[in-house]
């Protein structure tokens, strides 16, 4: 059987579960359509940034300068001329290059892996620590062609703020969670009392003391329900103290017929004792309605 107190934890379950999936569903419309292409224009810019200045500094700088820039807090794959790939800044989870990264070394083209990644669920994608999920661009430096994809580290993109509002929401959902059943503790208490109560008049137990103080509808129904055993109890005792008092009526009428039916039994009577034992047993029974 299912308990009130169960349903009601169940239908607090989900709905929380159903708001946090219709949240995730339109947070990820969001990113998708508004936060997905600003955080690729906004890489794109950087790389811009950096495309420019490489264009001007020896290649033996190149190294140190994509050093330095991973210290600001960026994911950097560099594609050589010979072939050889280096990476800067914390290590990418997944290197693997695409076809599409590699054709656009010495074309004026641009990677926007940050824009059309699919490698994760909805705003995941925005944390995917894939060499894919990156803004690559292709520079020439003394007449080479290299290439270089770029992204912003987790740590940066995840500051204190993020935290703060992730743990935020974690907490009042468990608040709310631990809030909701206690609720239902508080309004499954009383039906209980009630249904334990109904059980005691069903077994014609009046007997009955409610100890549930709300000023609710609950406390409108245990003090009617108290009212209704109350009444229920005075009329059991004035049935009882009716069948008592006829019993009684009727008891002391029959001991005497019975006991005048003994004394006719005796055969030491004479006629005229008979008669009037009889007489006498005739009075008794008119006490009888008919």
């Amino acid at each position: 059987m299912k308990t009130l107190y169960r349903q009601y934890i169940v239908v607090t379950l989900a709905v929380i579960i159903i708001s946090i999936t219709m949240s995730m569903l339109l947070i990820g419309q969001i990113y998708k359509t508004q936060i997905r292409p600003d955080t690729d224009a906004k890489n794109y810019e950087v790389a811009e940034e950096v495309q420019k200045i490489l264009k001007t500094m020896p290649k033996e700088s190149t190294d140190a300068y994509f050093q330095s820039i991973a210290k600001l807090g960026y994911q950097i794959g560099v594609i050589y001329p010979d072939g050889n790939l280096e990476f800067y800044g914390s290590a990418f989870k997944k290197t693997n290059f695409t076809p599409e990264m590699l054709s656009i070394v010495g074309k004026d083209e641009v990677y926007h892996g940050i824009r059309d990644y699919n490698g994760s669920s909805y705003f995941m994608n925005h944390f995917a620590n894939d060499i894919q999920n990156t803004i690559g661009v292709s520079c020439q430096i003394n007449d080479e062609s290299y290439a270089f994809f770029i992204r912003q580290e987790n740590a940066t993109l995840f500051s204190e703020m993020h935290l703060l509002i992730v743990s935020f929401i974690i907490i009042t959902a468990v608040v709310i969670l631990l809030t909701m059943i206690l609720l239902a503790r508080q309004l499954v208490r009383p039906l209980k009392q009630l249904q334990k109560a109904t059980n005691q008049i069903a077994l014609e137990n009046y007997d009955i003391q409610l100890t549930i103080d709300r000023n609710d509808e609950l406390g409108q129904l245990a003090t009617q329900f108290q009212k209704m055993a109350n009444r229920l109890a005075e009329n059991d005792q004035i049935k009882k103290d009716f069948i008592n008092n006829v019993s009684h009526d009727f008891q002391s009428p029959l001991l005497n017929i019975q006991g005048y039916a003994n004394v006719l039994k005796d055969a030491d009577n004479t006629e005229e004792e008979r008669v009037q034992y009889w007489e006498l047993l005739s009075r008794k029974r008119s006490v009888f309605p008919h």
